[in-house]
């Protein structure tokens, strides 16, 4: 999210967007930084806790829906949701 925007716990900050130098094609995003591992890494893996129960499961995914919906609150459509996305 944007920096004027309020921080939600499910969504990584976005400090600033844009393209280096402007009149280029290379396009920047500057964001908060998150130590941990994507949700990609941890089925890859096959991390012990991403099958011990449905609990844990289902609690990830209703972490994504929190902070998709509150993008949606904001207008903002995420448009790349998947396990490389999740953190």
């Amino acid at each position: 999210m944007l920096v004027d925007k309020p921080a939600h716990r499910n969504v990584v900050s976005i400090y600033w967007m844009g393209r280096v130098p402007p009149e280029r094609e290379v396009f920047v995003i500057e964001m908060e930084y998150f130590n941990g591992h994507t949700l990609a890494f941890l089925l890859d893996s096959r991390d012990e806790r991403l099958v011990a129960t449905y609990r844990y499961v289902l609690d990830l995914y209703e972490q994504v829906l929190d902070g998709v919906c509150h993008l949606h609150s904001l207008g903002i459509a995420h448009g790349d949701i998947k396990p490389q996305n999740v953190l």
